[in-house]
């Protein structure tokens, strides 16, 4: 886990460089992004569960196609999974990837306002993988877990963008991501993660 936050650290510091550079010559941007994964799981059979509020952050490059249609490719860190009580005790799975979500996005008005539409494939690789179990009011003991090594979702959402500078914007997104994979190893069970992001 620390070797992949550190090449995301060192993707992250190098993007503002070619940003600038490329901005000026094609259109594209690049970007930071940060905040919060509200995570849970669709079950079968169907099983009640609470949702594991987690961070994601990572980068973005934004490259025109035509018109109000851009291709934003991805990296980031995202912390899925979701909790579940059963005969007094606690679980939590923690699922942490890093995901590497292509995104079209629509980008409506001329102005340094527009709102915004997008939709694309998510593939997640799997650095960590544990549960965190409480009985009662003993202290949480966490297990390592079977959990596939890759995620696929679908993501999809919308937003708003505001331009402050010619280099410089603000964006704010709220989207929601399928997951389509089953990531547990569990007979008879399905295990798919879903998120408010």
């Amino acid at each position: 886990m620390r070797t992949a936050l550190l090449v995301l650290a060192l993707l992250m510091m190098t993007s503002p460089a070619f940003a600038s550079e490329e901005s000026t010559s094609t259109g594209a941007h690049a970007g930071f992004q940060l905040g919060l994964n509200i995570a849970n799981a669709n079950t079968t059979p169907n099983r009640a569960t609470d949702p594991r509020v987690g961070l994601m952050f990572g980068g973005n490059i934004e490259v025109p196609v035509f018109w109000v249609l851009f291709v934003q490719p991805e990296i980031m860190y995202v912390q899925k999974g979701a909790s579940s009580s059963v005969l007094g005790a606690d679980s939590t799975l923690k699922l942490d990837y890093m995901a590497f979500p292509l995104l079209a996005k629509l980008k409506f008005g001329d102005t340094e306002w527009s709102p915004l539409l997008l939709a694309g494939p998510d593939l997640a690789f799997k650095i960590n993988s544990e549960v965190d179990t409480r009985i009662g009011n003993r202290v949480s003991t966490s297990f390592t877990t079977d959990a596939e090594p890759i995620d696929f979702a679908v993501d999809f959402g919308m937003g708003t963008e505001y331009w402050f500078t010619p280099r410089l914007a603000g964006v704010i997104q709220v989207r929601y991501s399928l997951g389509l994979t089953n990531v547990l190893n569990l007979a008879g069970t399905t295990w798919r993660s879903t998120g408010v992001q």
